[in-house]
């Protein structure tokens, strides 16, 4: 039951963060302006969400394992590849896909 939760919890606090970035620094056209976008009120209130998320998620993740912290990394980077494969265009080629097996792969082995 807890990974039911960890899981999807996880996943809308790491599209949050990718959000927020895109928010943020990906709208900026100089190093000042990236800097201070982060503090505008909807980016803000985006990031401060998503690190709600981030808390209920490690929450019940450590609920269910001692791995928690690398699981979630983990799932971030997956999400972080499928929200740039379908937000931003992102190339999907074999050796990503592989290295997304591979993740995965060292997902389920510390779930053992």
């Amino acid at each position: 039951m807890q990974w039911m939760l960890f899981v999807p919890l996880t996943i809308v606090a790491y599209i949050g963060i990718a959000w927020f970035a895109q928010l943020s620094g990906g709208s900026s056209s100089t190093p000042l302006q990236a800097f201070l976008s982060a503090i505008r009120p909807f980016p803000l209130l985006v990031v401060t969400v998503a690190n709600m998320f981030f808390a209920l998620g490690a929450y019940y993740g450590f609920a269910s394992t001692r791995f928690a912290i690398p699981v979630m990394i983990s799932i971030g980077a997956v999400t972080a590849f499928v929200y740039s494969v379908v937000f931003l265009g992102a190339q999907l080629t074999a050796l990503k896909v592989f290295g997304i097996i591979v993740a995965l792969s060292g997902v389920a082995l510390m779930a053992l």
